[in-house]
């Protein structure tokens, strides 16, 4: 008796989704864009696949790398857009670290 596939599986990029979740080096949104498969179904690969979390870790390290880029430009008097070209950073990313440099006055 056969097992069903599961969702995921049948993913035309599920191996390399795995191959990247095993390497753990790349965020869940670079494993996206990479492949196409969802954060969902990565974190369901993640969990059947007994993964660890490297990912998520990852994410948040780059979170604040892009956080501190975009500061670090901000004060250089660059645009939005210009930022947004130079990191790959979307506009309301942008607007909401910027919102957070006028509230506690950082810039």
């Amino acid at each position: 008796m056969q097992t069903e596939k599961k969702k995921y599986e049948q993913h035309s990029n599920f191996r390399k989704a795995l191959k990247l979740l095993r390497q753990g080096k790349l965020t869940v949104a670079e494993i996206k864009q990479a492949t196409g498969v969802s954060a969902y179904y990565q974190n369901q690969i993640r969990r059947d696949y007994n993964l660890s979390d490297s990912a998520k870790i990852s994410f948040s390290k780059r979170k604040e790398d892009i956080t501190y880029k975009v500061i670090t430009l901000l004060k250089q008097g660059k645009k939005s857009s210009e930022i947004e070209t130079e990191l790959g950073v979307s506009k309301q990313r942008i607007s909401q670290i910027k919102q957070k440099v006028d509230q506690y006055k950082l810039i």
